[in-house]
């Protein structure tokens, strides 16, 4: 005798809802020299910095509020939030001009 278990299984149906194409490539030949590590030190150096602001925050929070924190939009790249909160990424970046 088929259990329950074994008969509800048998009546699902398998279908692609949100298929995903990923496309990559390394980057770094393509980068100035040196650039990985500059921005790696930077982002170390930034979240450090914010870091020191919020003192005892959950590790998970911390990393939310810092992402959040962060221009994640292209019309607001030219703003002065962006100038303010990463000048050196947004405006004052030695290998690429915004």
């Amino acid at each position: 005798a088929e259990d329950d278990v074994s008969r509800a299984l048998r009546g699902f149906q398998h279908r692609s809802l949100f298929p995903t194409l990923v496309i990559h490539k390394n980057v770094l030949a393509d980068l100035p020299p040196g650039f990985e590590q500059r921005l790696s030190d930077l982002c170390v150096r930034k979240y450090r910095d914010f870091a020191n602001r919020f003192p005892g925050m959950d590790p998970n929070d911390l990393n939310d509020k810092f992402f959040s924190h962060q221009v994640t939009s292209v019309d607001h790249l030219q703003t002065e939030k962006a100038f303010k909160v990463w000048p050196e990424l947004y405006r004052d970046s030695h290998d690429f001009r915004l």
